[in-house]
């Protein structure tokens, strides 16, 4: 439950795979019950999210197909500046006009005309893995030549970089953060985490938990996972 005094904040990667594997035997017939409970505070956010990922098919490392999470802050301070979770990250980020010139370019597609064909692509993938990913993979995907500065170099630049949706990691591994390169700086936090990345995925974690985003999450859900556009 959401008030246990024992909830963890911190997952490492293995522990975190291993638990969205516990739940690939739920079945899609089960999800009301799963929601119900989530709607009573039985169930946290985390793995609700976690569940509906599950069900959807997602695959953790797959770049085509990895869990997504939204993002619920452009992180300026501790807990306002809440994203709007009614729309989806691309509409903030671009606006209905871009959203209108991708629908009318699209009219004569063979499937039929679209908004948005994803709400999470390879690319972003690996732009938000880039301190844990080897320089080969990422120049083959991202860009041909290594230019780190090319990458953004804090959490709200990445915020503020992307228009598509937020990972399960960064609520839960600070090992992300981290950089495997010498020539490539760690994700830098928000000031008010005095420079703790363990101290950023505690509060990240907690404003996903708080009432102010629980109350629009379903929102999002529909929106990415449901019957909303």
């Amino acid at each position: 439950a959401q008030d246990d005094v024992s909830f963890n904040f911190f997952i490492i990667k293995e522990n975190l795979v291993d638990r969205y594997d516990a739940f690939r035997h739920l079945k899609s017939k089960e999800l009301a019950n799963i929601t119900r409970d989530w709607c009573d505070k039985k169930i946290t956010n985390f793995d609700y999210l976690l569940i509906v990922n599950c069900l959807a098919g997602k695959i953790f490392d797959c770049p085509y197909n990895h869990p997504i999470f939204p993002w619920i802050s452009d992180f300026e301070s501790f807990n306002t500046n809440l994203r709007d979770l009614t729309l989806s990250k691309f509409r903030i980020s671009k606006g209905d006009p871009h959203l209108d010139l991708i629908y009318q370019a699209s009219v004569n597609n063979e499937f039929g005309p679209y908004h948005l064909t994803e709400f999470f692509s390879e690319i972003t993938y690996f732009v938000y893995k880039s301190r844990v990913t080897d320089k080969e993979t990422l120049c083959k995907h991202v860009r041909r030549n290594w230019v780190p500065n090319e990458y953004p170099s804090s959490i709200s630049r990445l915020y503020n970089w992307s228009p598509e949706e937020c990972i399960p990691e960064f609520f839960c591994d600070p090992s992300i953060f981290i950089s495997i390169h010498d020539d490539l700086p760690d994700l830098k936090v928000p000031d008010w985490c005095n420079g703790s990345v363990e101290e950023f995925v505690r509060t990240h974690r907690l404003l996903l938990e708080s009432d102010s985003v629980s109350k629009k999450l379903h929102s999002w859900i529909d929106l990415v996972f449901g019957y909303k556009v």
